[in-house]
């Protein structure tokens, strides 16, 4: 286990260590960046995933066998620290897979502000794992079609912060979508667009274990009612 502390140099971040997915429920997160999301209500946005968050931890409390809720967020701007802040504050651990090395990672986050947040919940992660190491024009693009990957690899299920309109590149939030419905990994939907309406998607795979069909239902009632 990669346990962080406030005063670890960044680099001290990365390893490889992964956690033992056997002990717990993981959550992936997937979703845009803010030049997306100019029609969304952020602070509707933050509540839509807060409750999908805490439901899965309610569930999670009555079970017998305890399993420890994780985030699964590459804490890009956008969806991914939207998640991340809200899985914290529940008290989730946070699994946390970099395209690169977070100070090359930085780079992409324009605003000194942006690259403050980014360190701030890099720091809270209980798990860090750099992807790849070359940064190059064509490496960065299959780093970031790795991240996505693995927070695929990783997941119980996933949440999607996605307007619906295709895929957008590779691995954009609707190609990963795709990719985790035809892994077998359900996503429960979060429209970028207020009133941020959610949506269960399944895939073809029936979804077999009870934990998951009961967290699955409660969102899917929820949703029907407007809750």
């Amino acid at each position: 286990m990669c346990m962080n502390s406030d005063n670890k140099e960044k680099d001290d971040l990365c390893c490889s260590d992964l956690p033992d997915l056997n002990e717990r429920f993981c959550v992936g997160i997937t979703g845009h960046r803010p030049n997306r999301l100019d029609n969304a209500d952020i602070s509707l946005l933050h509540k839509s995933v807060g409750r999908i968050l805490s439901v899965i931890d309610d569930v999670l409390k009555n079970e017998i066998k305890v399993l420890f809720p994780t985030l699964v967020s590459p804490l890009a701007e956008g969806a991914d620290r939207i998640a991340a802040m809200e899985a914290l504050e529940l008290g989730f651990f946070l699994y946390s897979p970099l395209p690169f090395p977070p100070e090359e990672y930085a780079r992409d986050f324009i605003e000194d502000s942006s690259k403050e947040i980014f360190y701030e919940l890099l720091n809270e992660a209980d798990f860090v794992h750099v992807l790849c190491k070359d940064t190059g024009v064509h490496e960065r693009e299959y780093a970031y079609m790795k991240a996505g990957m693995e927070v695929i690899r990783a997941s119980d299920l996933l949440i999607a912060v996605w307007d619906g309109h295709g895929e957008h590149g590779e691995g954009g939030t609707g190609q990963i979508v795709n990719n985790a419905l035809a892994e077998g990994v359900p996503a429960v939907w979060i429209n970028s667009e207020a009133d941020h309406a959610v949506k269960v998607l399944l895939p073809e795979k029936p979804v077999t274990n009870n934990i998951l069909q009961k967290i699955l239902q409660i969102v899917s009632d929820e949703a029907d009612t407007g809750s």
